[in-house]
């Protein structure tokens, strides 16, 4: 369940509508509230819960302080009366769903007083609002005092603080008993709570603290040194800090050097220097024969860390691009999509570590994760690449750039899944790594992963043999010219599945 917490227009009500199409129609339920700031936002929500949204949305400031203190849960089907501070009331039925009453009080609207004279003028209307109560009250209440109180429960009464506190915990997943409640009524509850939530889609509630939790934690540290790392191995030398590595593999390199020289002239290449450097490598060290050369490529492994690095100028560092036009004619691309979330579960599956129950958003990334990226990447207007890298951020310990609910929800499953996985008997090996940083857990946790992702190559390299024309980390080129090898492939991709 998310609560969607933001100034006007910061797109909450896209935030619901992304919430659907990720969740599913099956997996989504309403969840509205009974208090609203004025009738726009009735409106708002009305329309979410007739579209059977599973996010509030409510107005406040971006700094502010959200206070929900008006707490309840509705019996499935019951008539409630639905209030705005206008004193708008409509009968309403709800659905199977928990639903959260709640009030902001930062952005209470002041009702101007010749408005409220109006309103009041009629002796019927007077009456209903209490004239001789409602407007003493306010005239001798500062809006400074009545906000006070609202934030000073016990000021009010103590049993309300006492309620409230109650209520929010039963809702954090408490089982406390109500306050001045007997506990031989204690199974009454829990039968009402039952039949009120038995339909709906299990969801932990993200608490605002969880923004400053992940702002708190998540420095970085392996995210900045990993990127900084490929930063500089994408260049011509290299990293010159691993010169004098041994080799753990060496791969014969076919490239299409006619096509790549014709891609090359076009100027147009992100890294057009390094591209001019590889076939300038071909024409000194390549073997010719007609349009291909092939060059001798070693590769290494640094300390602690699994991945097989290209050493020198290299396939492997070419853009995308350039490697289609070196290597698209007479390969195919092998390629383990969103590796490192996909190996994170599939290591705690291994373990017996993994539950769908405990890592729902983690699950639900890896099984969607294209629609995860066209999600970020449409909410916050931004290209595919920086959404991937968005999401890639996260499992090398990067802080999140965006305060996203659902993005922020995964951040916090990874880093209890990294810390599950890390206490595990299995990963004794990398505790004592990094302690000169100040969050080595997602450094060691990349170093885990990075390994697995090298016996996933492994795998396959061994399958295929010479085949293999260059590894790129999670993937690799292989030669084909035609349905035999390309069903080969195929095959080696199965052994991969199989092995892991």
């Amino acid at each position: 369940m998310l609560f969607q917490i933001g100034k006007g227009g910061d797109g909450k009500g896209m935030e619901a509508i992304l919430d659907k199409a990720l969740f599913g129609e099956l997996a989504t339920s309403t969840l509205d509230c009974g208090v609203f700031l004025d009738r726009a936002e009735f409106r708002k929500s009305a329309e979410l819960a007739w579209n059977r949204a599973n996010v509030r949305i409510q107005e406040i400031d971006h700094n502010g302080r959200f206070v929900a203190d008006i707490w309840k849960r509705f019996v499935v089907d019951e008539d409630i009366d639905c209030r705005v501070n206008y004193g708008f009331t409509a009968k309403r039925r709800f659905g199977e769903c928990m639903k959260i009453q709640e009030l902001n009080y930062d952005n209470i609207p002041i009702i101007e007083e010749d408005e409220l004279t109006t309103l009041l003028a009629h002796p019927v209307t007077a009456a209903i609002y209490l004239r001789e109560y409602c407007i003493p009250f306010f005239q001798e209440t500062s809006l400074t005092e009545c906000l006070h109180m609202i934030h000073d429960l016990s000021s009010v009464h103590p049993d309300l603080a006492r309620d409230t506190d109650w209520l929010a915990s039963r809702l954090s997943g408490g089982n406390a008993p109500p306050p001045g409640v007997e506990k031989d009524l204690m199974s009454t509850y829990n039968e009402l709570l039952v039949a009120t939530h038995e339909a709906t889609p299990h969801r932990r509630l993200i608490k605002e603290y969880l923004v400053h939790k992940v702002e708190e934690k998540w420095v970085g540290d392996a995210f900045t040194m990993q990127r900084d790392h490929m930063v500089s191995h994408k260049t011509a030398g290299g990293d010159s800090s691993n010169l004098g590595r041994p080799s753990v593999q060496q791969v014969h390199e076919k490239a299409n050097i006619d096509e790549l020289r014709e891609y090359a002239r076009l100027g147009t290449d992100r890294r057009q220097p390094l591209l001019e450097q590889y076939i300038m490598r071909h024409e000194s060290q390549g073997l010719r024969d007609g349009s291909f050369s092939t060059i001798i490529v070693d590769y290494y492994q640094l300390t602690n860390y699994g991945r097989l690095l290209a050493r020198g100028v290299a396939g492997q560092k070419l853009t995308r691009e350039a490697r289609h036009a070196a290597f698209g004619g007479h390969c195919v691309e092998v390629d383990a999509p969103c590796c490192h979330p996909r190996l994170l579960g599939m290591t705690l599956l291994k373990l017996g570590l993994w539950d769908t129950q405990k890592y729902p958003m983690l699950n639900k990334f890896t099984e969607n994760y294209q629609a995860w990226r066209q999600a970020i990447a449409d909410y916050e207007d931004i290209s595919l690449s920086d959404a991937k890298v968005e999401l890639i951020r996260i499992f090398y310990g990067g802080k999140p750039t965006r305060e996203i609910p659902f993005l922020l929800k995964l951040c916090d499953e990874v880093q209890k899944a990294a810390e599950v996985l890390l206490r595990h008997p299995s990963s004794s090996h990398v505790v004592g790594l990094y302690q000169d940083r100040r969050n080595p857990e997602f450094s060691r946790l990349c170093s885990l992963l990075s390994f697995a992702e090298a016996k996933l190559l492994s795998i396959a390299t061994e399958s295929l043999g010479p085949r293999v024309q260059v590894l790129i980390f999670d993937g690799c080129y292989v030669s084909s010219h035609g349905l035999s090898d390309d069903m080969d492939v195929e095959e080696a991709c199965d052994e991969c599945s199989k092995k892991l």
